[in-house]
């Protein structure tokens, strides 16, 4: 359970600096006089102003021997009351206190806590935790609400209970709701999550539990697998929509805490909550883990084909510099100051026999202009084919904006999957999409078919 100190609800410090001495607890001359119109007793002055400093302060009577002993010799040395403070005596239990507290709720404009509160409180938090099941939370709306109306504060118990109260007559609610929308098909199936089957030492429910750690590829399929199970036990929407996310959390974390025989003793409706909740967060879990292993892994591939396409150009760099060196002679051949036949017979002898090599050369060399190295992830790809290819089969991908272009070229090669081909065919009407699909999502355009 939380303790005040974990709320919003307001407490004394026990030390506190001087500018909050000051600021806080310091009377006005407005208040001195006020108290001294309550009574001619120093002493009891004295009381009043402590009381009605720690009240203005804490939005509720504290009780003057729990106020620390920092803030009373602030107020009395304000005040010029130093002498009367081991003279407060049994004020708290006195009638004057409570005479004195009317003064003071009157002075302040705070109401007393009364039924009528309280049933708005409760309204509100019965609202808030539709969405919201931490108590903390559920407390500090309290706090908020009745501060915002001007009433006082009750104590910490009595917040904490009502919360409590609340967050019991929600979650129950929900569940009835849960309960509503599993028909009797659904039932079963989460029922066997609980049973031990065949040979089986423990119930499907604690591998759902299981921690299957981070995805690695030589364990990738088996994460695959996991997911495919995992999307098979979902639940419809109608159903989820029913459980606000922190709730599920909630649900899910009181979820892994019980095994298979414990869920099976829990009434219908909290089991079946606490199950659909933790499948929803496992599944959504397992989508992450695996869109972030896939995400690594292929800006691993581009990483690789972008060092490959510089170590080609380091090993390509001497027939590089020979294109440059047979362009920059024949612009000196062109550029002589004779006839034009003068100048092609130049030309020719630079060229020599050497013209189709030249040629092939440059189409090498335009392959990967433009730090093109999408050639060079085929050989790393490979090996990922298999994986990747089941990656889309079973990841529920769609695109977050209205352009559906890397969608359909995600249908297309799911579609040619197993075409050998090097060129794929298409009809006339589909090459000028296909362009557009290709250069939206990144790739160079080749010219090809």
């Amino acid at each position: 359970m939380p303790t005040a100190q974990e709320t919003a609800y307001p407490l004394l410090k026990k030390r506190s600096s001087r500018q909050e001495l000051s600021t806080l607890f310091s009377p006005s001359s407005e208040e001195t006089i006020l108290a001294q119109r309550q009574t001619r007793q120093k002493e009891t002055q004295l009381a009043f102003l402590i009381q009605l400093k720690t009240f203005q302060r804490l939005g509720y009577a504290a009780k003057i021997n729990d106020v620390p002993e920092q803030i009373k010799e602030h107020i009395a040395d304000v005040s010029e009351l130093s002498t009367q403070l081991p003279k407060l005596g049994d004020y708290d239990q006195s009638k004057t206190q409570q005479r004195h507290l009317s003064v003071i709720r009157n002075y302040l404009q705070i109401q007393p806590l009364d039924e009528t509160a309280i049933q708005m409180m409760q309204q509100t938090l019965m609202e808030v935790a539709q969405a919201q099941h931490d108590l903390v939370d559920l407390i500090n709306v309290a706090v908020e609400f009745l501060a915002q109306k001007r009433y006082e504060l009750p104590a910490f118990s009595r917040l904490l209970k009502i919360a409590r109260q609340v967050r019991r007559v929600t979650t129950e609610q929900l569940y009835q709701g849960v309960m509503a929308q599993i028909d009797t098909s659904l039932r079963i199936q989460l029922d066997q999550l609980f049973l031990l089957e065949g040979k089986r030492q423990t119930s499907r429910w604690n591998d759902l539990k299981q921690d299957p750690g981070k995805p690695v590829f030589s364990r990738f399929k088996l994460w695959l697998e996991r997911l495919a199970w995992l999307q098979s036990l979902q639940v419809k929407s109608e159903i989820l929509n029913l459980i606000p996310l922190a709730k599920m959390k909630q649900f899910a974390a009181e979820a892994m805490t019980l095994d298979g025989a414990r869920m099976r003793e829990m009434q219908p409706q909290k089991r079946y909550t606490l199950a659909v909740s933790l499948l929803s967060l496992q599944y959504a879990h397992t989508l992450d883990d695996i869109a972030e292993f896939l995400i690594k892994r292929i800006r691993k591939l581009h990483h690789q084909g972008k060092n490959a396409l510089e170590e080609y150009r380091k090993q390509t760099q001497q027939k590089t510099d020979v294109l440059i060196q047979t362009l920059h002679d024949l612009m000196l051949a062109f550029q002589l100051p004779q006839e034009a036949s003068v100048r092609l017979k130049e030309m020719e002898q630079v060229v020599g026999d050497n013209s189709q090599q030249i040629i092939d050369d440059c189409h090498a060399h335009l392959a990967y202009s433009g730090n093109n190295y999408f050639p060079f992830l085929l050989k790393f790809y490979r090996s990922h084919r298999p994986v990747l290819f089941k990656m889309l089969e079973v990841l529920p991908l769609s695109s977050s904006t209205q352009d559906e272009n890397l969608e359909r070229a995600m249908k297309f090669i799911q579609d040619h999957r197993w075409k050998r081909k090097q060129w794929i065919s298409l009809p006339e009407a589909a090459q000028s999409e296909m362009m557009l699909i290709l250069t939206s999502v990144g790739f160079p355009s080749s010219g090809g078919n």
